[in-house]
C-alpha cells in the first residue's frame, strides 16, 4: 500500500534549512473521455476541410496556398493524436484501482506529521493508488465528500477501508472511558467517537460527533486518551473484520467464539451482520 511519507517533500524547495514545505505536489490519471476526444478529432478535421477550401479559393500565388496547406495538415495531425487517446481514455473509464484515502492529522498550527505546512481549514485527506497514478492531498468536509471528489477523476475507484474497520465509541462508552481517565481532555459536547482503519490495521480517519450531529475536529483534543481509544478502537475493528470474514466463508451467527455480551462478542457480530447487509445489497 502507499504511503504518505514516501512522497513528503523535503524542506521548502527541496532545503529544510530554508523552512517548511508549503504543500506537497499532487498528480491524477487524465481525465479526458472517448467521446470527448472524439468530439475534437472531428472539430480538428473540420477546420482542416476548411483550410483546405481557402486554399482552393486563394489566387496560385504559391506562398499563400501553401500556408493554407500547411494548415490543414497541421489540423488532421491534430485529430490523429486526439483519436491516438481514445483507447487509453476507454481503458480509464474501466479503470478501477483499490484507493488508498487517509485523513492527514494536522497539529494546532497547521503542520502535518512530516513537517509539511497546510495551514488552518478543512479536514485534510490523501488519497493514492497502488501503481502510483494517483497521489493527491486535498481538502474535504468529511471522508464521504473525500471519496466523492476521487471518484470525480476515477469514477469505479473503490477503498480500503470500506469493509468493517470501522469502531464506534457512543456516548456512554466515553463516559465510561473518562471516568478512568481523569485527564482525558475529551470536551463535554463530544457524543460519538469513530475510528476507521485500512486493511493492513493503519488507522485512516477519526470521526467526532457533537449532540447536535455537529462533527468536531478531534486534532483539537488529541492526545494521550485519545491514543488509548484509538488502540482499542483496532482491537475491536479487527474482531468485528473477523466476523465479516467469517459471514462471508459461510459461519453462522452462532460460531462467535468470544464470551456472551462482551465487547469483543458484539463487534465480532457487527462484522457478521455487515457482511449480510452487503450480499442483500448486492
Amino acid at each position: 500500500m502507499p504511503n504518505y511519507q514516501d512522497n513528503a517533500p523535503q524542506g521548502y524547495m527541496g532545503d529544510w534549512s530554508r523552512g517548511a514545505p508549503l504543500g506537497r505536489a499532487s498528480h491524477k490519471p487524465e481525465t479526458e473521455t472517448a467521446e470527448a476526444l472524439e468530439g475534437s478529432a472531428q472539430l480538428m478535421e473540420a477546420y482542416a476541410n476548411r483550410a483546405e477550401r481557402r486554399k482552393e479559393d486563394r489566387p496560385a500565388d504559391g506562398f499563400k496556398a501553401s500556408c493554407w496547406q500547411a494548415a490543414a495538415a497541421d489540423f488532421r495531425n491534430r485529430a490523429a493524436e486526439y483519436r491516438a487517446r481514445i483507447p487509453a481514455a476507454k481503458a480509464m473509464k474501466a479503470y478501477a484501482p483499490k484507493v488508498t484515502l487517509q485523513r492527514v492529522r494536522l497539529d494546532s498550527g497547521g503542520y502535518d506529521h512530516c513537517g509539511t505546512y497546510w495551514g488552518i481549514g478543512s479536514p485534510l485527506y490523501w488519497a493514492a493508488t497502488d501503481d502510483g497514478q494517483l497521489d493527491e492531498t486535498f481538502r474535504a468536509a468529511t471522508r464521504d465528500a473525500a471519496k466523492a471528489h476521487v471518484r470525480e477523476t476515477i469514477p469505479a475507484a473503490t477503498f480500503y477501508g470500506d469493509s468493517p474497520m470501522i469502531h464506534t465509541f457512543k456516548r456512554a462508552d466515553l463516559d465510561a472511558f473518562k471516568s478512568t481517565w481523569p485527564c482525558h481532555g475529551l470536551p463535554d459536547s463530544l457524543n460519538s467517537l469513530t475510528f476507521e482503519f485500512g486493511s493492513n490495521g493503519d488507522l485512516i480517519d477519526i470521526e467526532a460527533k457533537a449532540r447536535n450531529g455537529r462533527l468536531l475536529d478531534s486534532a483539537e483534543f488529541d492526545g494521550a486518551a485519545m491514543v488509548a481509544l484509538a488502540e482499542d478502537a483496532g482491537k475491536l475493528a479487527a474482531i468485528a473484520q473477523e466476523g465479516f470474514s467469517a459471514a462471508e466463508n459461510g459461519r453462522k451467527w452462532w460460531h462467535n467464539p468470544y464470551l456472551s455480551g462482551s465487547k469483543e462478542s458484539y463487534s465480532w457480530d457487527t462484522g457478521h451482520g455487515y457482511s449480510r447487509k452487503s450480499v442483500r445489497r448486492a
